[in-house]
């Protein structure tokens, strides 16, 4: 995530990962501005079982 936001350890950049134990994952990011005024929150979920390899990328 920061990679493709283009940023660093001092990015205000956020993410968190849940597993529901189905196989589910939910993916939450937050990127804040510097001064703290504004957040920015996206949520991605994905249901099922793996289908045995690593999760894609852009899913």
């Amino acid at each position: 995530m920061l990679a493709t936001l283009d940023g660093s350890c001092r990015t205000p950049i956020a993410g968190h990962t849940d597993l529901d134990g189905a196989g589910g994952l939910t993916l939450t990011g937050y990127v804040i501005s510097e001064d703290g005024a504004r957040l920015h929150k996206v949520q991605a979920k994905r249901f099922g079982e793996r289908s045995g390899g690593p999760w894609p990328r852009g899913w």
